[in-house]
């Protein structure tokens, strides 16, 4: 017997292997409140604030300027959506237990795709040169604040000769909960240090 279509089947099967699974679609599966969502959109005398920073020590740096922070009202499908899109991933050992870091993947194993209304129905504000935001006239009650993280230093933290420059791989967001009440100001320090390799050639 020919070893050439043993050859062509282990191959094959090798190909097979090294092939990337495909993104795994998942929705919450609790219905979407609106009015509830609008409700905690609605003025309040509370003032949220705080400031988003990545710090690596070999000097690069990651923060949410020239992004968005969302404060998302807490409802039942938020907090599934929090759950399946934060809380299921595995937790790096550095990210502060307070906060839920999800680093941006090219080729995510699994999406959340949440309902375009849930999305519609928060509050966004820009972050300024610092990394800083605030949002004043919030509601009383729970909600969600997620933040960018967003490269700030153009620094090589990582040389791979295989895949190239991955200086930007920490790119993503984080998100909190927060609970608002009496009109007293709430202050999220948003920061950590991560450790990390830099290569001089």
């Amino acid at each position: 017997m020919s070893v050439l279509p043993i050859a062509a089947v282990i191959l094959g099967l090798a190909f097979l292997g090294g092939c990337a699974s495909p993104t795994v679609i998942v929705t919450p599966s609790a219905s979407f409140n609106a009015a509830k969502a609008r409700k905690l959109l609605e003025p309040g005398t509370n003032e949220v604030s705080g400031k988003v920073l990545l710090r690596l020590t070999s000097g690069g740096a990651l923060s949410c300027t020239g992004g968005i922070v969302r404060l998302i009202p807490l409802t039942p499908y938020a907090e599934e959506w929090a759950e399946l899109t934060y809380y299921q991933q595995p937790a790096e050992s550095t990210t502060p237990p307070d906060l839920a870091y999800l680093p941006k993947s090219p080729k995510p194993s699994k999406e959340v795709r949440a309902n375009p209304l849930f999305m519609a129905t928060t509050r966004e504000v820009p972050c300024d040169r610092e990394g800083q935001f605030r949002m004043d006239q919030v509601a009383d009650g729970d909600y969600f604040v997620e933040a960018q993280l967003i490269w700030q230093q153009d620094i090589y933290d990582e040389v791979n000769f295989f895949h190239g420059r991955t200086y930007f791989s920490k790119e993503g967001t984080v998100l909190r909960r927060v609970h608002l009440q009496g009109g007293k100001p709430v202050v999220l320090n948003l920061q950590w240090a991560v450790t990390n390799r830099r290569f001089n050639f």
